[in-house]
């Protein structure tokens, strides 16, 4: 198992030398693919992108804004919501981009402008256009932008200079702001041009089918060169959080709690996402930007080859203090041990839900050493990380999750309230409802929740809400087989109401951190049945409910949920788990611990875990 570890760390250790090569053989054999099937067809014009070169900038990235004057009002309330503050409306000032202003201005995030500039110079943009976008319905990022009814719609074009050279025939982008479902106004859409995705580019005379490339390369500019010129944004000590998305999970909530948890006034937070967000797993973005000005979505509008520059000019730009790997991100585990070198003083933290598998498969002694805080969610993820790794006992830290812990219901509410959901999700009055709130992925094993339904438990109803990569299959299974004693909802986001309608909780994991599904009911007193993976049997080892020691044991699961048939005892162990959540994983000391190890207070003398403070 060592020799098997050091393998996987030496290879991850080299993957900056030998991954880029690779990456650029796929996409060239991904390119003569398209080409050979672009024979004929009427296939949309794909752009690639090529990593960033070094260079100088252009000239001032400064914004300049026109403001007529029954718009300066207007415009100075846009510009105090925003990040961007490279603004100016002097007109002796070289900039290099103008700000066509529209009053749907004063409805966009606080990153919108910093984003429609960061978008531009990386790719040579000659102009970008607003507008809000649902979640990707695929991989690929939102090409259907939305924007407002009436136009001229706001964008930001280039102005005009002897020193701007493209070499592209992409002319311009959508730089969709993600958002719910609910959106307002019309496609956006420019005349004249062919768009592809969200690009645009000038239309053609009309050439013969089959003989116009359908490929288009579009270099980008190196973004931390091109934003030298620009002073940093002074402010309080500063983390940034870089993630894959915010999708609707245990993740994104742990992160909005802790967030509420540090004062805004005392530090600043960047958010970083660098995957598309997909439809199939909600976004929590909207949440996200009530919490931070600083939200940037970059996977939904930003080549992945510029994502590493674009980290690196938000470090430089906010005095970046600390960065915090949250959740994983393949850009993290390659391009740390350049930051350690670039950004010496920058304080790099990396957090690890699993102690098998997953992110610390790319443990080597380079990474290891480039990280200052390695921060484990259970005890043993901790005890591999020092046994295994090699990661001395300094830079490792475990930190539970916390969760807030509700009022307690007296037992004629808590009935009245248990009544009306099971009315609503039209779930059987007497029954006992075991619910399972998840993402519909291998890891959480949702056909074992099918195979249980299908045992037909007695008095047993299953309650299965989530979306995720399985969701087709186990649709296709629910139509093939339909089950009376389950039922199924897609993602959801009324948490609070769901577990008004479940007596247990239920997950049969393959592995796990800590997982807040069960924080969370634990915390309104519903016991719990799980597989004994992560830190569940260091949660449970007092009561709340039942771990089963192996995954995919469907006898034991079974057998535990009939345990929790009798009411009296569901109260009994519901009651003994709130007990023990409000003792040792409560928010306060949760979101304490992550200040200190994040922000480098009181470093190395403490480990949360094993319910210490």
């Amino acid at each position: 198992m060592n020799i098997r570890r050091k393998l996987q760390g030496f290879f991850w250790d080299l993957s900056p030398v030998f991954l880029p090569p690779l990456r650029r053989l796929k996409k060239k054999l991904a390119l003569w693919r398209y080409r050979w099937r672009s024979r004929g067809e009427s296939l949309p014009t794909r752009i690639v992108h090529s990593r960033p070169t070094p260079g100088t900038p252009v000239n001032s990235p400064a914004v300049s804004i026109y403001v007529a004057a029954e718009h300066r009002e207007a415009v100075q309330e846009f510009l105090a919501t925003q990040t961007e503050k490279s603004v100016t409306d002097d007109p002796n000032v070289e900039t290099t981009f103008s700000l066509n202003f529209h009053p749907s201005l004063a409805e966009m995030p606080p990153t919108w402008l910093e984003s429609q500039v960061l978008s531009a110079t990386a790719e040579n943009l000659l102009w970008t256009v607003a507008g809000w976008a649902n979640p990707a319905p695929g991989l690929e990022p939102a090409a259907d932008v939305h924007g407002p009814a009436d136009s001229p719609q706001p964008s930001l074009l280039r102005l005009p200079s002897s020193n701007f050279h493209s070499s592209s025939r992409v002319q311009g982008r959508t730089v969709p702001q993600i958002t719910g479902n609910e959106i307002s106004g019309v496609p956006l859409s420019l005349g004249r041009c062919e768009r592809s995705g969200s690009y645009f580019l000038p239309e053609l005379p009309a050439i013969p089918s089959g003989q116009q490339d359908r490929v288009v390369n579009n270099p980008l500019v190196e973004l931390r060169t091109a934003f030298a010129e620009l002073p940093a944004i002074e402010g309080p000590p500063t983390a940034l959080f870089l993630m894959p998305f915010l999708a609707v999970g245990g993740a994104e909530k742990l992160l909005f709690d802790l967030l509420r948890g540090l004062p805004r006034e005392r530090y600043r937070c960047l958010v970083v996402t660098l995957e598309p967000h997909r439809a199939e797993l909600g976004q929590t973005v909207d949440d996200c930007r009530l919490l931070t000005d600083h939200l940037y979505t970059l996977g939904d509008w930003l080549p992945r080859e510029a994502h590493a520059d674009a980290v690196e000019h938000l470090i430089r730009r906010y005095n970046v203090r600390t960065l915090v790997s949250w959740n994983g991100t393949v850009l993290f585990y390659e391009a740390s041990t350049a930051w350690r070198k670039r950004y010496p003083e920058l304080r790099q933290v990396n957090q690890l839900f699993n102690h098998e598998g997953g992110w610390i498969a790319h443990y080597g002694p380079r990474f290891a050493d480039s990280v200052d805080v390695h921060l484990a969610v259970n005890n043993r993820i901790g005890d591999a990380l020092r046994n295994a790794y090699g990661v001395s006992e300094k830079k490792t830290v475990v930190i539970h999750h916390g969760v807030a812990i509700p009022p307690d219901p007296d037992p004629e509410e808590r009935a009245q309230r248990r009544q009306k959901a099971r009315l609503a999700l039209n779930l059987p009055e007497n029954a006992c409802v075991v619910g399972s709130f998840m993402r519909m992925h291998p890891q959480k094993r949702p056909f074992d929740i099918l195979a249980l339904a299908k045992r037909q438990p007695r008095n047993v109803h299953f309650l299965m809400v989530g979306g995720g990569p399985l969701d087709d299959e186990i649709d296709r299974e629910l139509a093939a087989n339909p089950l009376s004693n389950l039922t199924r909802f897609p993602l959801r986001r009324d948490t609070d109401f769901l577990y008004d309608a479940v007596d247990v909780c239920l997950l049969p994991s393959d592995y796990e951190g800590l997982p807040v599904f069960l924080l969370d009911g634990l915390a309104r007193s519903i016991p719990c049945v799980a597989t004994a993976v992560g830190d569940v049997p260091f949660l449970l080892a007092d009561g709340g409910g039942i771990a089963v020691e192996k995954p995919g044991d469907l006898d034991a699961l079974e057998k535990a949920i009939l345990t929790f048939g009798d009411p009296e005892n569901r109260a009994k162990e519901g009651q003994r788990g709130r007990r023990i959540v409000a003792e040792r994983f409560g928010l306060e000391r949760y979101v304490e611990a992550y200040r200190r190890a994040i922000f480098g207070e009181d470093e190395g003398q403490a480990i949360f875990g094993e319910g210490e403070a």
